[in-house]
């Protein structure tokens, strides 16, 4: 058995031809575009090889209750009414029973093939009036050949040679059942031979199974023994009801049964359950960045959360771990670059509780750190200031006039810078020269206004 390269514990269902590793189904692409059969490499983009849902596939036994919860489905029901009431009609009309018999045995074999190839719910009724009489015939001619056979023996060869071969024909039945669904060839499902080697494939869980169909035979029987014939018409109705759900049941057992050991049966299929969740575009994108990460491929991981960010800016777990990975491989051009857009985005967002700790984090590796958008590195120090990091908030706004030429935002910032600065031991001297300078920037900006003013009432 092959075990999925990024999650070592799970059985793989997929092989990347061009990248040489096993995969797990979350470590694929299954986009909405393929199918449960077919998936898409992350790494590569290359089309994967299938491997089926053999390893993935949960043993048969254990899911009897869901066998019987198959056989429950709208589709299963409405083929169980339909037949009883077919049946119904043949007490009093001669041959009609029959076609309740046909109806019910191809809409059953219907039900193994499909389970077979990973459908795990009742296939669609109309199943069972579609198509030719092929699949009926085959059926019926395996049963006619096993019992004719039977009698053939017991003339030439005795009654000991024919009860022998009835026992092993009818522990061969349900390998016949099987290879006609995988085949569809009679010649094969009728060959001692082959029968043999599904059995032999399979093991001894085949065995298992004989005896599990058995028991629901018998249940069958116990139940017709309880119900009686006191009331014919209710009584048959019951038993008939009764004895197709059980049909359904074990023929969907034998279907499984094929599906889980597929891969020694030559089938490669996989689970199609319309219960099953389909992953979201978010969800694959965290499987991608889980593999690029065990790989190692952290710049590769970088770029994916960078171009998902450029078209989701607002995803903030996204965010939060591609700052945490830029500090972690210490990518300082990355993490000056990013940082800019990653405080903007907590300010909007309004997660102050975040903005000191994340500025203390990025100042170990950058010590002289300071945003670039001059209004940014404003807003980031007046955060400090009423957090009460007023050498921070203060390192920030130094010869902040000399980054930015807009004269409001100069006086804003130096306005913060003198409050710091009156907050620090001895910084009241080192507040003058900047209050005086925002005092000649302010008398300086009236009297432009002023004279702005003018002009326009000229």
């Amino acid at each position: 058995m092959s075990y999925c390269r990024y999650h070592p514990s799970e059985p793989a269902t997929f092989y990347c031809e061009q990248c040489h590793y096993h995969a797990c189904r979350s470590c694929t692409n299954d986009s909405d575009s393929f199918d449960e059969n077919s998936a898409q490499c992350f790494l590569c983009k290359s089309p994967m090889v299938s491997l089926g849902s053999a390893h993935t596939a949960e043993p048969f036994w254990r899911r009897i209750g869901k066998a019987f919860q198959y056989a429950l489905g709208k589709e299963s029901i409405t083929a169980l009414i339909i037949t009883a009431v077919i049946s119904l009609i043949g007490l009093y009309v001669p041959f009609v029973s029959l076609i309740a018999l046909a109806f019910l045995y191809k809409y059953c074999f219907f039900c193994l093939e499909q389970t077979a190839h990973g459908n795990m719910t009742a296939p669609d009724i109309s199943k069972a009036t579609s198509g030719g009489l092929q699949i009926l015939l085959q059926i019926v001619g395996l049963l006619v050949l096993s019992i004719g056979s039977t009698i053939v023996l017991a003339h030439f060869a005795g009654a000991t040679i024919a009860i022998l071969w009835m026992i092993f024909i009818t522990a061969a039945l349900p390998a016949a059942f099987m290879i006609l669904a995988i085949n569809k060839d009679f010649s094969q499902a009728i060959n001692p031979g082959r029968q043999l080697e599904l059995m032999g494939a399979i093991g001894p869980a085949y065995f298992i199974l004989l005896i599990l169909l058995f028991m629901m035979m018998s249940s069958v029987g116990v139940i017709h023994w309880m119900i009686g014939e006191q009331f014919s018409t209710i009584g048959q109705l019951s038993s008939t009801l009764i004895s197709n759900y059980y049909s359904v049941v074990m023929f969907h057992l034998m279907g499984y049964v094929v599906f889980q050991y597929q891969d020694k049966l030559g089938i490669v299929a996989h689970e199609q359950d319309d219960k099953k969740n389909q992953r979201s575009d978010q969800q694959r994108l965290n499987a991608k960045l889980g593999m690029l990460l065990k790989d190692g491929d952290y710049q590769g991981a970088s770029h994916l959360m960078q171009a998902q960010l450029a078209r989701t800016p607002k995803d903030r777990e996204l965010a939060d771990r591609l700052l945490n990975l830029l500090l972690e491989t210490k990518d300082l051009k990355a993490l000056a670059k990013f940082t800019e857009d990653y405080f903007a985005q907590l300010f909007a967002t309004e997660q102050h509780y975040k903005i000191g700790s994340r500025f203390q984090q990025i100042k170990t590796l950058i010590p002289d750190y300071r945003p670039q958008k001059m209004n940014l590195r404003l807003q980031l120090a007046e955060h400090l200031y009423e957090m009460g990091d007023h050498k921070q908030a203060a390192l920030l706004l130094k010869n902040f006039h000399k980054d930015s030429q807009d004269k409001r935002l100069i006086v804003e910032a130096y306005q913060v810078m003198v409050q710091c600065l009156e907050n620090l031991p001895n910084g009241k001297e080192q507040s003058r020269p900047y209050q005086q300078y925002v005092d000649k920037l302010s008398a300086d900006l009236k009297k432009l206004a002023g004279n702005k003013g003018s002009a326009f009432k000229l």
